[in-house]
């Protein structure tokens, strides 16, 4: 039953209900997205209980891109330039170990941390939507959907980058003893 726990779940921002969890008071459990995720692990007392990969059924994408179909057809050349640097970002951070470096200053981390958060366990940098159908699936289950029949070419204009496969941060982490 898709509205079972309701009356017992708060909307919150993260670096709320972080606080709040971590206060120990109001909050007992958070849906916690990086960079919470990684900060909330590292708290005594804090355990996970439960992974997205294991509420969602399997793997989903966590951020998507989305525009209207208006923007992608007028808008054609600022769509492209879009994929461009998004593919150029795809690549750097996959083929490049300096990528947690160049990030780090501006997350006020450091280096060593930023490194660890780019290859936590289940951290994947790529174009590739997943979970798109089983999500659908869901949403016409409980009736937040009507009904199911779209394609999935009506609801991604570009299915996949063009994205070269080289060495991942995670692959270079792990040769150096990670």
């Amino acid at each position: 039953e898709v509205n079972k726990f309701d009356d017992q779940l708060l909307t919150m921002n993260h670096p709320d209900a972080m606080n709040a969890l971590l206060a120990g008071r109001e909050v007992s459990a958070h849906f916690a997205s990086p960079p919470y995720l990684f900060l909330e692990s590292k708290e005594k007392g804090i355990k996970k209980i439960l992974s997205g990969k294991e509420a969602f059924g399997g793997e989903f994408t966590f951020i998507v891109g989305v525009s209207t179909e208006e923007f992608y057809q007028q808008q054609s050349k600022n769509y492209k330039v879009f994929l461009e640097a998004l593919t150029e970002a795809l690549n750097f951070i996959n083929q490049q170990p300096q990528a947690a470096d160049i990030l780090a200053d501006n997350y006020n981390l450091t280096a060593a941390e930023m490194k660890e958060y780019l290859n936590w366990p289940g951290m994947e940098f790529t174009s590739k939507i997943k979970g798109l159908e089983e999500f659908l699936a869901f949403m016409t289950a409980e009736g937040y959907l009507k009904e199911n029949n779209y394609q999935r070419s009506e609801l991604i204009f570009t299915e996949e980058l063009v994205t070269e496969k080289k060495e991942t941060v995670l692959e270079g982490a792990e040769q150096d003893g990670k």
